[in-house]
C-alpha cells in the first residue's frame, strides 16, 4: 500500500494490483503533510507544519486524532 501527500493538501491511498490503483482518500486531514511514520503497524502518524495527525489501522472507520503543537517552529 501506498499514501501520497499532494499540493492540494490530500492524502491518497493506492494499491498495487499489476498496477497503482487509487483506493480512497484519508479524511479529515486537509494540511500539508510532510512526513508519514508507522507506529508498530497499528497506527501511522501524520507530520504537519503545526500539527500531528494519528490514525488508528486497526479502526476500519480510520478515525483520525489530532495533535496541535503549541510551540511549533517555521525556521
Amino acid at each position: 500500500n501506498l499514501i501520497a501527500s499532494t499540493y492540494d493538501d490530500k492524502l491518497h491511498q493506492y494499491k498495487f494490483d499489476k498496477t497503482w490503483i487509487e483506493t480512497g482518500i484519508i479524511e479529515n486531514i486537509s494540511v500539508p503533510v510532510n512526513y508519514i511514520f508507522e507506529e508498530d503497524s497499528s497506527a501511522l502518524w501524520f507530520c504537519g507544519f503545526d500539527k500531528l495527525f494519528r490514525m488508528d489501522l486497526s479502526d476500519t472507520v480510520q478515525t483520525v486524532q489530532t495533535l496541535s503543537l503549541d510551540k511549533h517552529n517555521f525556521d
